[in-house]
């Protein structure tokens, strides 16, 4: 059914543009002013401006050029050149009051972003200032001829000759009904038509932007059950799809964080021993290598909005390799007399192994801001767990002595130790996303106090 509904609506856009409009006018244009393939372009264009901002204007322009060019009347007072003037600030009055209208809503509806901009130009080109209202006088019309030239621009066949027995309202009510219901189905079906077919859909729906929901000709009440700028919108938002998706990120960091710095410090053991304090630090900075994580991105929007979708990942690095001074600390060297002992000789620490080490990440984000459909902003906040073990002896290499022939202490002798090390912390981050085609993204992002991330993800959607 979809695929019948498809063809349906590639037949309307050729047979409505398929045709200029001042050949399906031409029967009741003075020739001698559409002979010259420029002339047919302007008069082409003044029917379709005509058309688009009211099309019972069309009546009141071929009677303005019968006059003019036909009969010879060159006085505005008679051949109605005020009165289209009239009628036509009046309707850009009625219209700009529907533009301040649908751009108001469409600012209280989507958030900012390159479509929503696009979506606002689209009334914006009509004009942004209200008009004048004016004054219509009511003059005698042939009310049906009129209703004839409204129901060619809506039916846009070539080649029909005016009956004056025929009564053209209930032909241009059909074709209203034609058209709504085609709004419809095009609303309905616009995920599958391609970019082309939805920009024709689009100028479509801008000849006849009265028909839409909260028209500003109220004469029309066979519209839409949705404004304009919501098909318009429809239209648009298919350049961007947003969609839920697993992915893996391999990231390279940079910065104060992106070596890690793990203290071990305090006092040795030798104050028992010897009455004497030795304070240390012990360093080991980690040289990260690139990172790699996976997550989860899950849509609460599929169109560009603000926090269109939530995107959660973390990750495990695992000895991804370190430099340090793993070599023998000397902490004491020489001889040292205190009360019960005498020490010559050195003390300090050596042999370091059993390096093991540990990064775990989370992290949360959403869009903030789109300049477009592939570049955005994201924010979020970023977790890290660090944590560093390995094992080294205190060694004692000397002799001891005591005048009062007193027992070595319990603790004079090489002892193996370990050191366990975390550090936790939540840090901001903000990162400027590039969507690339069909692969994934790549990124640069700031994380605070002072590191950045460089990455590129690639994504599966699902």
């Amino acid at each position: 059914m979809k695929g019948v509904t498809i063809v349906a609506v590639i037949i309307l856009f050729q047979s409505v543009f398929g045709q200029e409009l001042v050949q399906i006018y031409e029967n009741y244009l003075p020739q001698t002013i559409i002979k010259r393939q420029s002339d047919q372009k302007v008069f082409n264009n003044l029917i379709e401006m005509y058309g688009e901002l009211d099309p019972d204007l069309i009546y009141f322009y071929m009677s303005n050029l019968e006059f003019k060019f036909v009969k010879k009347q060159l006085d505005p007072d008679s051949n109605w050149s005020y009165q289209l003037a009239d009628r036509t600030k009046f309707a850009k009055h009625e219209r700009q009051r529907w533009i301040h209208s649908s751009i108001d809503r469409i600012n209280q509806n989507y958030a900012m972003s390159r479509k929503k901009k696009k979506l606002t130009s689209y009334f914006k080109s009509w004009g942004s200032s209200i008009a004048e209202k004016g004054e219509v006088v009511p003059i005698n019309i042939d009310e049906n001829k009129k209703d004839f030239f409204t129901y060619l621009y809506f039916s846009r066949q070539k080649g029909i000759v005016y009956d004056k027995n025929t009564d053209y309202q209930i032909l241009i009510d059909e074709e209203i009904s034609k058209l709504t219901d085609k709004f419809t189905s095009l609303l309905e079906e616009m995920d599958h038509l391609s970019r082309a077919k939805r920009h024709d859909a689009v100028e479509l729906a801008l000849a006849y932007p009265y028909l839409f929901k909260d028209t500003y000709l109220k004469r029309y009440t066979r519209t839409t059950d949705f404004p304009l700028y919501e098909f318009i919108y429809a239209a648009l938002k298919n350049d961007y799809v947003n969609k839920s998706s697993v992915f893996i990120r391999i990231a390279e960091y940079a910065g104060i964080f992106s070596d890690e710095t793990f203290s071990m410090g305090g006092t040795i053991h030798s104050v028992d021993l010897f009455y004497m304090r030795h304070d240390y630090a012990y360093k080991i900075r980690i040289k990260k290598a690139p990172f790699i994580t996976a997550g989860l991105k899950i849509k609460t929007s599929s169109n560009i909005t603000l926090l269109n979708y939530v995107k959660i990942s973390g990750g495990l690095m695992i000895n991804m390799g370190y430099s340090n001074s793993f070599e023998n600390t000397v902490l004491f060297q020489g001889a040292a007399t205190v009360p019960g002992y005498k020490f010559i000789g050195e003390y300090g620490y050596d042999n370091y192994s059993n390096f093991k080490y540990r990064v775990w990440t989370a992290d949360l984000a959403v869009p903030l801001y789109y300049f477009n459909n592939d570049l955005y902003i994201e924010a979020g906040v970023y977790y890290m767990h660090s944590h560093v073990s390995f094992d080294y002896r205190y060694y004692i290499d000397g002799t001891i002595t005591s005048p009062y022939n007193l027992e070595p202490p319990d603790n004079y002798h090489n002892e193996d130790r370990n050191v366990d090390l975390s550090h936790s912390r939540f840090l901001s981050i903000i990162s400027l996303i590039h969507k690339l085609p069909k692969v994934g993204t790549v990124g640069i992002s700031y994380l605070t106090p002072n590191m950045f991330r460089f990455s590129i993800s690639v994504a599966y959607d699902f």
